[in-house]
């Protein structure tokens, strides 16, 4: 073969190889859904103080973690490729389980918000390792140093400012993901 076509081959692969991870790294519906969920749980526990921002998230979460199962499902079958949903599932069970813990254990006070915060934060850190997203890790980092920030400030509300920072700064994050598929 001559050595033309062999370098054409490669760069037409390569090619190939980054339209299929662009296709895969698209994840800008988990980021709206659960920044909506997140933004509405701050609206929610400002108006109705109490359990009603657990449930919230007892039937949100898992209509929320549906959809998103469904479309990532429907666009990986859609491109031909796929990945391990393991380690996607095993980040959002444990995030799911600190977080209701500590918000339970915490009971509204800078355990409950920094402590879910922080959970977050690291559990956006997993996903943006899993998905190679520079802009998952920068809004990882984001939350974290809003739970340091909260905890040593300790503000009126701090649930309320926690989750509508973190959940507006998602849906937008989502929008700039949706923009570049």
């Amino acid at each position: 073969m001559p050595r033309a076509e062999a370098e054409d081959l490669l760069a037409a692969a390569d090619a190939a190889r980054r339209r299929t991870r662009a296709r895969l790294q698209q994840y800008w519906l988990p980021l709206v859904l659960f920044g909506g969920l997140t933004l509405a749980s701050a609206v929610v526990a400002r108006l109705a103080p109490g359990p009603a921002v657990g449930v919230l998230w007892l039937v949100g979460a898992p209509a929320a973690t549906l959809a998103t199962t469904l479309w990532y499902w429907r666009r990986h079958d859609a491109a031909g490729v796929s990945r391990r949903p393991w380690p996607y599932l095993a980040v959002g069970l444990a995030l799911a389980i600190i977080a209701w813990t500590l918000g339970w254990a915490g009971r509204g006070g800078p355990l409950a918000t920094g402590g879910v915060l922080l959970a977050i934060g690291l559990a956006y850190a997993a996903f943006a390792l899993l998905e190679r997203s520079r802009l998952l890790a920068a809004f990882a980092a984001f939350t974290v140093v809003l739970a340091a920030a909260l905890a040593a400030v300790q503000p009126a509300h701090p649930f309320e400012i926690a989750m509508g920072l973190a959940g507006a700064t998602a849906i937008a994050l989502g929008g700039v993901q949706a923009a570049r598929s």
